[in-house]
């Protein structure tokens, strides 16, 4: 049984967080050494929580505690496949389940009442996704020095997802006299149907969502031309001559006169009254 964990050094918070909540994570997933449930597992409960994210009032029981970040830990990878597997209300159940408050959980239930056609349930959880993200602190992401978005970028992503419904919106408005349409309370889901094809395509690239696709580089081969070996003695023939010709080059401009060319004694010597 564990008591305690020392830490002889001091360390910064964000440093310490980053150190203590892999081991805590491992820690809870072991103690049981059983498969950690996800989502609401009494019918009463999931079906309550459903219907408060269906009205757009949905809440998060556990909040911000650390175990609440471990639950949500535990959740995220269901939570992501769900996603990608546009099973909206399951998404809903197992994110509310775990009722970690975070701009990334506010934003999964965003894209998933936009899915279900709940326009107006998912502007108010876009919004909070972006309030969350700006607040920053333990609300965002990418808070306490790690990243932890799983390729969604906050709060762009729920910035950009707003202003679609908007568009969207205002042409459904233009199109029909549909009440419904006009208030914006129902779409068709296209937004977060997008949403989800880029955001897995973005994770099989294994990429950043602002980076381009990865390419291959294609390199063409160029033949190399091997000149013939030489001997033994040629190669020391060049050797010698390559170090003795500087030498001998410099004894012959060392012997040159001041005056440039060499010339005889004799006739060097200017005759008087010549």
């Amino acid at each position: 049984m564990i008591s305690s964990v020392v830490f002889p050094v001091e360390v910064s918070l964000s440093s310490r967080f980053q150190v203590v909540f892999p081991v805590l994570v491992a820690l809870f997933g072991l103690a049981g050494c059983n498969v950690v449930a996800v989502g609401h597992q009494d019918p009463a409960a999931k079906a309550e929580a459903l219907a408060a994210f269906h009205a757009g009032v949905a809440n998060f029981s556990c909040g911000q505690g650390l175990s609440c970040a471990v639950k949500w830990s535990a959740a995220k990878q269901s939570a992501n496949r769900l996603l990608t597997g546009e099973r909206w209300d399951d998404v809903a159940d197992v994110v509310l389940g775990a009722g970690y408050e975070q701009d990334l959980t506010w934003f999964y239930l965003g894209v998933a009442a936009e899915g279900l056609g709940q326009t107006r349930a998912a502007r108010i959880y876009y919004d909070n996704a972006v309030r969350r993200s700006l607040y920053g602190a333990g609300y965002a992401c990418t808070s306490a020095g790690m990243s932890s978005c799983d390729g969604i970028r906050m709060p762009q992503d729920a910035q950009q997802m707003l202003a679609g419904l908007d568009r969207r919106g205002r042409g459904q408005a233009a199109r029909g006299p549909n009440p419904a349409a006009r208030l914006g309370a129902t779409g068709n889901g296209d937004g977060a149907r997008a949403f989800v094809q880029r955001l897995a395509q973005i994770r099989a690239d294994d990429r950043t969502p602002d980076a381009a696709p990865r390419q291959m580089t294609t390199y063409q081969t160029v033949p190399v031309q091997m000149s013939a070996p030489r001997s033994t003695a040629a190669v020391a023939a060049a050797v010698q001559a390559a170090s003795v010709q500087p030498v001998v080059a410099a004894v012959q401009t060392a012997a040159m006169p001041p005056g440039g060319a060499k010339t005889g004694g004799a006739k060097a010597t200017a005759q008087p009254g010549s």
